[in-house]
Formats: C-alpha cells, sequence, structure tokens
C-alpha cells in the first residue's frame, strides 16, 4: 500500500490483522491511498471472535474513523457468526 499514490484508490478492502492498533494503522494508511468518492471496506468488522475466543479492535478503530471523518455509511452485510463487513464512502 505505501508504494500506491495517495488518493488513487476507488476501492479498498481490509482484511487483516485483527489487532486495534493494527486496523487503526492500516485505516489511515488506506483512507490516504483512497480518493474522494471511493469505498473502503471493512471484514470482521467485530469486537469479539466467538470462533477464536479472541477480542477484536476492528469495531472500536472502525468507529473511531467514522466519527473522525464522517465518511457516507452505504452497507452493512451481517454475518450470523458476528463477522460483519461494513463499506463505506469517502468524502475528501
Amino acid at each position: 500500500m505505501k508504494q500506491i499514490e495517495d488518493n488513487k484508490l476507488d476501492y479498498c478492502y481490509i482484511d487483516a490483522s485483527h489487532a486495534y492498533e493494527d486496523v487503526k494503522q492500516d485505516i489511515e494508511i488506506t483512507y490516504n491511498k483512497i480518493k474522494s468518492g471511493g469505498i473502503i471496506q471493512f471484514n470482521d468488522y467485530t469486537n469479539y471472535s466467538i470462533c477464536e475466543n479472541l477480542k477484536y479492535g476492528v469495531f472500536d478503530a472502525v468507529n473511531e474513523f467514522i466519527i473522525k471523518y464522517k465518511p457516507r455509511i452505504i452497507g452493512l452485510s451481517l454475518a450470523n457468526q458476528g463477522y460483519h463487513d461494513l463499506a463505506v464512502q469517502i468524502t475528501k
């Protein structure tokens, strides 16, 4: 991602580490790469993994991002075990 120019991507799907600090870093890097009108989709938008019996930081990191940047929420995919996806449209 660091090699991609800023404001070049139309879409990015974030699905990597679920640790809070890692997710925050992924979001900040991705936000700089997405152009205005572009979409970021977050995988595993949850605060707990029932399969791993583990706290996830995705929910908190994404919610902080939403409060800070106020993107338009355009999609929410609900999964029966709680591993949801959330899609937002960025306005810069």
